[in-house]
């Protein structure tokens, strides 16, 4: 089992270009994207996923948040430091 997540988080890391590590370490503090190619392009590839839920009033809301394969990686993990 942990070799496939080595092998899965492997494949998260070469889908993903250098510049855009700041750009899934924001979207994994605000929970937000921007409606720009860059962001489309991180979430065709699965890096940045679309979660739906009904909040109390009926109303359908949505967040985002990055692959969690993509969390323990050391460029990642890099990146949100660099924004604290």
């Amino acid at each position: 089992m942990r070799r496939a997540i080595t092998q899965a988080r492997d494949t998260y890391r070469r889908a993903v270009e250098n510049h855009q590590w700041h750009l899934l370490a924001k979207v994994s503090c605000s929970k937000r994207i921007i409606n720009d190619d860059l962001y489309r392009s991180l979430m065709y590839n699965r890096c940045l996923l679309k979660y739906r839920y009904f909040d109390d009033e009926g109303e359908m809301q949505r967040w985002y948040d990055i692959h969690p394969l993509i969390q323990g990686i050391p460029e990642f993990q890099e990146a949100v430091a660099k924004l604290s």
